[in-house]
């Protein structure tokens, strides 16, 4: 009895001594773990951006007056010639009886001075003719020496002199005409007449397209120059993103960009075709300033896909960089930084083990491995602290 008593002793302390000792041991971590394989990576840029009409064209009021009201809503087509408004031009002021009078005595007064300059141009050209007659009576004497040279000098001055006043004259009679007319027309004026002789001028669409804008409805006096409403053609778009300066100078013009997240749901296709060469500061949500670069997009997918976008609709651009399809790539998840390089946890016989990685390209998801790892091999996805050099670990097949 005391012998069974003494070995079932014994035994407690054996299964006591190996449950302290397994205690002590190291875990198995459990982790996650992915392949090293070969396969497509592509490195991109991924900035927001916006639609915008190709050519935009704002119709202006071409005179001061007073513009109807503007039937177009925004959204309608209208075609090249379509009326958009029809527009009044300032009427003058009737005349009251007071001004009727002052106005008539204008134009008695303005062909007074008409008959003056006309009596003034009949004597500049008596005596333009009077020198020129003595001009060449001098100069017939002149060639006979039977006169000084000096009267002839002086003759000949006078009868320039005359058509010159006479050409002066002229003109004062002109002018004098110009008033008279100015004064009839103002005389002419009176509240009938402006309500005959109002003119209305139709302000037309220059191109085919949609209204983008309408920039006033009802109608009011408006002066020249002021806008009305903004025409273009939602079918000719282009994509502009505003990029920071240091990404717009590694894009080129033709470079590929995928346009995601616009609300449809196929992948939109476009190039580069611009980048401008001056940029802007903007404020950044954190309220950093950056200097940004507008970067132009042509669309190469068909219409038929796009045709649901307007102007100014968002659209997230993503500029490919490089893209390699069949390249040793491994998850970026799997990469961790060791000095100035970087390294993986490759699975080897159950434990992990510490691994140089060389890294080229970083993709969206993946990263091409230039050396390092294998094809095929098991490395250790997002390691953490528990992690470290021979660790033994275990994971779901």
């Amino acid at each position: 009895m005391k012998k069974k008593r003494r070995i079932a002793r014994w035994i407690a302390l054996a299964v006591l001594a190996a449950g302290v000792g397994y205690s002590f041991y190291p875990q198995a971590v459990t982790i996650e773990v992915v392949r090293v394989d070969r396969g497509a990576v592509r490195s991109a840029l991924e900035e927001a951006g916006r639609t915008r009409v190709r050519n935009r064209h704002v119709v202006t009021a071409p005179v001061a007056g007073t513009a109807g009201r503007i039937a177009l809503e925004v959204g309608d087509t209208v075609v090249a010639g379509q009326t958009i408004v029809t527009l009044t031009p300032p009427m003058a002021l009737p005349l009251d009886a007071r001004q009727t009078e002052e106005a008539g005595a204008r134009v008695a007064a303005a062909r007074a001075a008409l008959a003056v300059a006309g009596e003034e141009l009949a004597a500049s050209v008596v005596a333009a003719e009077l020198a020129a007659a003595q001009r060449a009576r001098l100069e017939a004497l002149a060639a006979h020496e039977q006169v000084a040279a000096e009267a002839v000098q002086t003759a000949v001055g006078a009868a320039l002199q005359g058509a010159a006043r006479q050409r002066a004259a002229a003109f004062a009679v002109e002018v004098a005409r110009q008033e008279v007319a100015a004064a009839e027309a103002a005389a002419r004026w009176s509240s009938e007449r402006v309500r005959r002789n109002t003119t209305v001028l139709e302000v037309r669409s220059p191109v085919a397209g949609r209204v983008l804008a309408r920039f006033r409805q009802s109608a009011a006096p408006i002066q020249a120059g002021e806008p009305l409403v903004e025409i273009g053609d939602t079918a000719d778009l282009e994509v502009v993103v505003d990029l920071l300066s240091a990404d717009a100078v590694v894009v080129f013009p033709g470079m590929p960009v995928r346009l995601l997240r616009w609300g449809g749901g196929e992948v939109l296709d476009a190039r580069v075709r611009l980048i401008e060469p001056a940029g802007h500061t903007r404020l950044s949500a954190l309220g950093v300033e950056e200097q940004r670069v507008p970067v132009v997009l042509d669309f190469t997918s068909p219409l038929s896909q796009y045709e649901r976008l307007g102007d100014s609709f968002r659209v997230e651009a993503n500029f490919t960089l490089w893209e390699g399809p069949d390249v040793l790539r491994v998850t970026d998840s799997a990469l961790f930084r060791r000095g100035d390089g970087w390294a993986a946890f490759v699975v080897e016989e159950g434990r992990a083990r510490a691994r140089a990685v060389g890294v080229g390209h970083r993709g969206e998801r993946f990263v091409e491995i230039l050396d390092g790892l294998r094809e095929g091999e098991l490395v250790i996805v997002h390691p953490d602290d528990r992690i470290a050099e021979g660790a033994r670990v275990t994971w779901a097949p």
